[in-house]
């Protein structure tokens, strides 16, 4: 009862987000000033991609990647939306033959690690689809430091990590349904 306590947080190392200046960030902002211009991997990105969803992970089958294609899919009669998927795995030649006729959705392939705070900072949200019990998801955690939310399943220790509603969602895992109705109702 009389210890001393002391919380350190946990530094991810990304610190050049601009979380300040997104004017739709999960945090609350002041400056209310204009995104950057975004540039990633020498691909300049337009306003409507800008503001999409991110993905960033293996490309596995555990990791749920092929669970978000097909919510992403419920939501095609939203044009300007986009996808954009970084990371890289044994499912990459499916999911390039599967979303080859849908210009929304973006695959990025593996990108250093400093490019990162681009992505996080220029996405609406960050989708964690996983399957499987994570424990601590940096992915979560980087997202969140770049004041960008994150929709995520409900398994493991990854729904730990954030404040249900406040700064992020959670979903069913596995449920397609339910992964679509959360992003439509945080878009």
């Amino acid at each position: 009862k009389k210890q001393e306590k002391i919380i350190e947080p946990n530094e991810v190392g990304f610190f050049d987000c601009h979380c300040e200046e997104r004017s739709d960030a999960a945090i609350s902002t002041e400056r209310g000033l204009p995104r950057p211009p975004m540039s990633i991997g020498g691909l300049a990105m337009t306003d409507n991609l800008r503001a999409g969803l991110l993905y960033v992970g293996q490309l596995e089958p555990h990791k749920g990647v092929i669970l978000l294609l097909d919510a992403f899919e419920e939501l095609k009669n939203i044009k300007s939306l986009a996808l954009n998927i970084v990371g890289d795995g044994s499912l990459m030649l499916e999911i390039k033959k599967r979303v080859k006729n849908n210009p929304n959705i973006i695959i990025h392939g593996r990108v250093p690690r400093e490019k990162l705070p681009e992505f996080y900072s220029h996405a609406k949200a960050t989708i964690f689809p996983s399957m499987v019990y994570e424990n601590a998801p940096m992915v979560i955690a980087e997202s969140l430091s770049c004041g960008t939310p994150v929709i995520v399943s409900r398994l493991g220790g990854a729904p730990e990590l954030i404040r249900e509603n406040e700064n992020s969602v959670t979903f069913t895992p596995c449920d397609v349904d339910d992964l679509t109705e959360k992003m439509k109702k945080f878009l």
